[in-house]
């Protein structure tokens, strides 16, 4: 006769059954709002600003894998990610905010950038981070006696397959006709053959390439830890890179709010994130008076000058025609 008493055996499965349940089931509660965000791409400081009922959730990027896929949209109540991606979401998956965003505190790149996004995304994004693409060099010190550079230093043919550039050929073409040289950029493509903004840093650390160009918040932590890195603003400008907030279609039966984004525009954690490489969207006089206690180095690289800031541009999307050309472009001068 079997006893009814609980073998080892079964005492043992029982106990990894509760455990899987237990693990699973305390992921994602029902009741948190899930935020999706790209590795890197938000602070982890912001953990400290977000509702405590508010779980992030990281992505690792990977070059075979669409990121921001509609499975991860329908788990996701918001997602948190930088201006390039935006093109490749699901229109439909998007909802727009249904409050009052406060529009009226951006400062005008902010609101050029939104503009330059088209109807498709009006009121669907909003612009919580942003930060100029900047030249950041490895034992560079003879590069840094012309108090002008401009991006036509990426030309010069001592730096030639020293060069890590993003994988991003609108980017770069961005970046190209804003040089002065009018073959730029079949000079630049000839010049470099490192094209990875994901792992740039490394490049530049394990002494493959001699300069990334990357954006400021991401080799923030590494400047100030690092002596022999040293991040070079162009004079004539840069691309601008956008850190965005969208709400998935998930949260339409939801009454969410993000005004804790613009409560903390204020003294009490603008300080800190500027100290940690963050630009919040709004203008640089404001941005100024959170910035007294950062050593003059950091501060007048965070916040540069008004006549630089008006010489930056960020990447409106494009329709199919120009995409088209672009291509065209890139496959020329390849």
């Amino acid at each position: 006769m079997k006893s009814p008493l609980c073998t080892r055996r079964d005492l043992i499965r029982l106990s990894l059954m509760a455990s899987l349940l237990g693990i699973s089931g305390c992921l994602y509660p029902k009741n948190k709002i899930l935020i999706t965000s790209g590795e890197g791409v938000l602070l982890k400081e912001w953990l400290k600003i977000i509702p405590s009922n508010w779980e992030l959730k990281s992505l690792k990027y990977s070059s075979d894998v669409i990121l921001f896929s509609q499975s991860v949209l329908k788990e996701s109540n918001f997602l948190v990610i930088n201006d390039g991606w935006i093109d490749s979401l699901p229109r439909n998956m998007l909802i727009t905010f249904n409050e009052n965003i406060p529009l009226s505190r951006l400062n005008y790149q902010a609101i050029s950038f939104l503009d330059g996004l088209g109807s498709d995304f009006e009121n669907k994004v909003f612009p919580i981070g942003v930060s100029p693409w900047v030249m950041l060099f490895r034992n560079g010190d003879n590069w840094f006696n012309n108090e002008e550079i401009s991006w036509d230093i990426l030309l010069e043919p001592t730096l030639k397959n020293l060069i890590a550039l993003p994988q991003n050929s609108r980017l770069i073409i961005s970046i190209a006709n804003n040089m002065t040289d009018q073959n730029a950029l079949n000079k630049l493509i000839n010049n470099t053959n490192i094209y990875d903004d994901v792992n740039a840093l490394d490049w530049l650390l394990l002494g493959e390439a001699r300069v990334a160009i990357l954006p400021l918040s991401r080799c923030w932590m590494s400047l100030i830890r690092d002596p022999r890195l040293r991040a070079i603003i162009p004079h004539n400008g840069s691309p601008l890179s956008w850190t965005v907030m969208l709400k998935s279609s998930t949260s339409a039966d939801q009454d969410l709010s993000i005004d804790w984004i613009e409560r903390s525009w204020n003294e009490k954690y603008q300080p800190f994130l500027l100290s940690k490489g963050w630009m919040s969207p709004l203008p640089i006089s404001e941005l100024r008076k959170y910035s007294k206690s950062m050593e003059e180095r950091y501060r007048s690289l965070i916040l540069p000058s008004e006549l630089f800031w008006q010489k930056c541009w960020s990447l409106p999307l494009l329709d199919k025609l120009e995409r088209k050309e672009l291509q065209r472009l890139w496959t020329k001068s390849s």
